[in-house]
């Protein structure tokens, strides 16, 4: 059996009416492995762990996970030949679930351009002495994500001086506790 619903007639006619913007395009970079061409690394004691359960992984088969470690830990890729151009007015986006038994202190996000890391948001408390508070290098996006749940994370590109810019590498960081990324990419309106 099909649901048909029942729209006026002049649909069309109200979105052209009302001037609407289109929806927003999603642009997927990194789902299942980094991107094309990239190489990869891990500071802290983290590494790419990637992983099908504790927890599923949002969309696909695998997620990437961080290790359970104190302090600052990492795992990023970079020089990837499979880049993401960021447009004005893109948005970046990458779902995160905390750990609820073991959650982090700060969870940040930085994005590498091919000349500079310094473009970085972070959640949480400001324990991460990389770049300078309130700057793109390290933009405060609010309290910490809901754990135990998978929990998309926005950041608009101008608030960490990425419009125009093409990206080639990405950085997970995290501040105590353990962290799993998915599904990382960008929103165009």
């Amino acid at each position: 059996m099909f649901y048909i619903p029942d729209y006026p007639n002049d649909t069309a006619t109200v979105f052209i009416k009302d001037n609407d913007p289109p929806p927003p395009t999603e642009t997927v970079w990194v789902d299942d492995t980094v991107p094309a061409g990239a190489w990869t690394g891990a500071d802290g004691g983290d590494s790419w762990n990637w992983v099908s359960e504790s927890p599923p992984p949002f969309i696909g088969t695998v997620a990437h996970q961080s290790a359970r470690a104190p302090g600052i830990h990492c795992h990023y890729f970079a020089e990837a030949t499979e880049t993401l151009m960021v447009n004005p007015g893109d948005t970046l986006f990458t779902y995160v679930y905390l750990d609820s038994a073991n959650p982090p202190r700060e969870v940040m996000l930085e994005w590498f351009d091919g000349t500079s890391w310094a473009h970085a948001a972070y959640w949480g408390e400001n324990l991460i002495p990389w770049g300078t508070d309130g700057t793109a290098s390290q933009r405060p996006m609010g309290a910490l994500p809901t754990a135990g749940q998978w929990v998309r994370l926005e950041v608009p590109a101008s608030a960490v001086a990425l419009e125009g810019s093409t990206l080639s590498g990405m950085n997970f960081v995290v501040y105590g506790g353990q962290a799993t990324w998915d599904f990382s990419g960008k929103t165009s309106q």
